[in-house]
C-alpha cells in the first residue's frame, strides 16, 4: 500500500530546504614533517595535518507523486565548502619538506602553512515509491542518476632562509553514474518517527590535476596530470522526523534533524614525487574524503 503523503486538491508537488552543518575530512594531507634526529642514524618525526573545519551548507529539492501507483520523482541539489588550515613552527626542532616541487630553495624552514578548500557540488534526479511493509514501517526505494563536482585547492608553503617557498595543488573532480537507495520510516505515534537512510552510486568520473611551485613569487615548477576512471560514493543518514497535514489536509509540513555520512572513495589525487634527481616520478597519494555532520530539513507538500 503506497504511504507518501496525499493532500486534498493538490498539485502533488513538494519543496524541501535543508541546512547542513558538516565537517570534510580526507586522508593523506599532511603537509610537514616535524621532529629531529638522534644518535645512531635514529630519526623522530611527527606528521602534522590540517584542522579540519565546520562549515555550513544547504540543500534543495523538489519533487512530483506521480498520481499512478504511488510512485515519485525528485531533484536535489546539495552544496557545501569546507576547510582546513594549519601552522607549524620549527622551534628547537626541525621541518621536513612532504610535498615537493623541482628545487628545495628553503633546505631548513623555520614555519610552515597549509590551507585547504573543498567544494562540493551533487545534483541527484532518483525516482522512488513508498508503501508499508508494516503497521508502523515504510519503505521507500529509489534509484537514479547523480553528478557530482568536487574542486578542492590546497596551499602549502615554508619560509625561512633565503625565503619563502609555495605549492598550490588544484584537485578537480566531475563525475555522473547511477544511484540506488533505500528510505526507512519507523513511525512512534503522534507525527514522529524515526529515519534511516543508505544509498550507493557508482559514477565514471574525471579529475584533472595541477600543482605549481614558487620561490619568492617566481614560479620553478609545474606538475599536471587529467585522466578518466570511476569512483564509488556511499551515503548514510539516521535521525528523528515530524510531520503532519494542516488545512484540512490541504497541505503537510515535514521536519527533520538527523545524521549524515557520505564517503567518497579515493578523492585525494594530490601528486607527490617518489622519484630522484636524475628521474622524478609523480605518483597520486590517494586518500578517500570524508564528509559528517548534522543536517536540519524541512518539506513542505501541496
Amino acid at each position: 500500500m503506497p504511504a507518501r503523503p496525499v493532500v486534498k486538491d493538490g498539485w502533488n508537488l513538494w519543496i524541501l530546504g535543508e541546512a547542513l552543518l558538516w565537517q570534510a575530512v580526507q586522508e593523506n594531507m599532511e603537509y610537514i614533517y616535524k621532529g629531529r634526529d638522534g644518535s645512531n642514524n635514529s630519526r623522530f618525526r611527527d606528521l602534522k595535518k590540517p584542522e579540519f573545519d565546520w562549515d555550513w551548507g544547504w540543500r534543495f529539492g523538489a519533487g512530483y507523486n506521480i498520481p499512478r501507483d504511488g510512485w515519485d520523482v525528485s531533484l536535489i541539489w546539495t552544496h557545501i565548502e569546507n576547510r582546513a588550515k594549519g601552522t607549524t613552527h620549527a622551534g628547537d626542532e626541525s621541518l621536513d619538506i612532504v610535498w615537493s616541487v623541482a628545487q628545495y630553495h628553503v633546505g631548513s624552514p623555520t614555519v610552515a602553512h597549509a590551507h585547504w578548500n573543498a567544494h562540493l557540488d551533487q545534483v541527484d534526479l532518483d525516482l522512488g515509491r513508498q508503501f508499508y511493509v508494516g503497521r508502523y514501517l515504510t519503505l521507500h526505494p529509489k534509484a537514479g542518476v547523480r553528478s557530482t563536482w568536487i574542486f578542492q585547492d590546497y596551499d602549502i608553503s615554508w619560509s625561512g632562509q633565503p625565503g619563502t617557498q609555495k605549492n598550490d595543488m588544484k584537485n578537480k573532480y566531475w563525475g555522473f553514474g547511477f544511484f540506488a537507495g533505500l528510505d526507512t520510516d519507523w513511525m512512534l505515534g503522534g507525527g514522529f518517527s524515526i529515519f534511516g537512510d543508505a544509498g550507493f552510486a557508482v559514477l565514471l568520473g574525471f579529475f584533472d590535476i595541477d600543482q605549481h611551485g614558487t620561490f619568492n613569487g617566481s614560479t620553478n615548477s609545474k606538475i599536471s596530470d587529467s585522466f578518466r576512471t570511476g569512483r564509488p560514493i556511499f551515503d548514510l543518514d539516521l535521525g528523528l522526523k515530524w510531520a503532519k497535514k494542516i488545512y484540512d489536509d490541504r497541505f503537510a509540513l515535514a521536519f527533520k534533524v538527523g545524521y549524515e555520512y557520505h564517503l567518497y572513495f579515493n578523492q585525494n589525487q594530490f601528486l607527490l614525487s617518489n622519484g630522484n634527481d636524475g628521474f622524478e616520478l609523480f605518483n597520486p597519494v590517494n586518500g578517500d574524503l570524508t564528509y559528517q555532520g548534522v543536517t536540519f530539513s524541512g518539506q513542505f507538500d501541496f
